[in-house]
């Protein structure tokens, strides 16, 4: 029966915990709006991690983590046997964004240029970044992500 509610509200698009495991270092819920999943991360520390677990429903969906920190010095996403890692310049330097991947234990040259891994970025506030193209479909089920903000407390 305990079941129930939770199945109900992802359903009902509304607003989840993200899983048991969800970060003790701040707030990160998932909901859907637009056509797509967001995984949103509130951080009073501007420094933590989580592991995400998300519907069937939830994976059919574009998914974007939407962070509330003044800058993301790493981001760090882990989904099946791959790692990638994003660190946003900060707030008015004119720089890209680096990223890294390894799949399988092998690190992936140029992963920026690698149109598996393309984010789309938003570095607004709240900062937006999509899933890499590479995460969509069944890999995204359960994830687990850590973030540093520059301006952490």
């Amino acid at each position: 029966m305990a079941l129930l509610p939770f199945l109900l509200a992802a359903s009902c698009a509304q607003p989840r915990e993200a899983g048991p495991d969800s970060s003790p270092e701040g707030d990160v819920r998932v909901f859907t709006d637009t056509g797509r999943t967001i995984v949103e991360v509130r951080s009073p520390k501007g420094i933590g991690s989580a592991t995400v677990r998300l519907t069937a429903e939830e994976c059919a969906l574009p998914v974007c983590f939407r962070f509330h920190l003044e800058g993301l010095e790493r981001f760090l996403l882990r989904y099946a046997s791959t790692t990638v890692e994003l660190s946003l310049p900060a707030p008015g330097l004119d720089r890209p964004p680096l990223v890294e991947a390894t799949v399988d234990g092998v690190r992936i040259p140029d992963a920026a240029d690698d149109p598996r891994f393309h984010m789309g970025i938003d570095q607004g506030l709240p900062i937006e970044i999509s899933a890499p193209p590479h995460f969509a479909g069944g890999a995204c089920a359960e994830f687990s992500m850590d973030w540093v903000d520059f301006y952490r407390r």
